[in-house]
């Protein structure tokens, strides 16, 4: 059974972790990609096709996490891409705790998340990051291919124009 409706609004969110901002920033990513196929891992069910590149919208991958499932699934996802992988978006989650780069990076992200960030950064030209703290992040673990881009919901309408929402529902 599917674990999410992705059809309903309630689905699409719980699909995004119940954040609307993630919906936001996948849509406008969405708009400005030629693609041929949405994967969602979720239900772990995807066919690459040879040399196939990857655009992976992403928020606060680095942050203190206590369960790694998420890092080591989309890592073992990366390993089968033979073509280039793009994040954009990606974020640093500072905490009362953790709220300089030097202590997310050095004492609070796991062997995982590194291992994730460092995969990544190998199949990538640039990764797309949300601002200075981010960069500052993937700085410490050695990462110097990324550009700050901020979040991906500012290129949702490069047009200038916006939707006329009437009367809210």
């Amino acid at each position: 059974p599917l674990k999410y409706d992705c059809a309903s609004m309630k689905g699409r969110l719980a699909g995004v972790g119940g954040n609307p901002g993630n919906l936001v920033f996948m849509d406008a990513l969405k708009q400005q990609v030629l693609y041929n196929d949405e994967i969602d891992l979720t239900f772990n069910q995807f066919d690459l096709l040879k040399d196939s590149s990857v655009v992976m919208p992403s928020s606060n991958f680095i942050r203190h996490v206590k369960n790694d499932d998420f890092f080591t699934k989309y890592s073992n996802f990366i390993d089968q891409i033979d073509g280039n992988v793009t994040l954009a978006g990606l974020g640093a989650q500072s905490s009362a705790v953790f709220n300089t780069p030097w202590k997310l990076v050095k004492l609070a992200l796991n062997k995982d998340q590194i291992r994730f960030l460092k995969k990544i950064s190998e199949k990538s030209v640039t990764i797309g990051v949300r601002g200075p703290f981010t960069a500052e992040c993937l700085e410490l673990l050695g990462i110097r291919n990324y550009r700050i881009i901020g979040c991906p919901s500012l290129f949702k309408y490069l047009d200038g124009v916006y939707p006329d929402v009437k009367k809210p529902s």
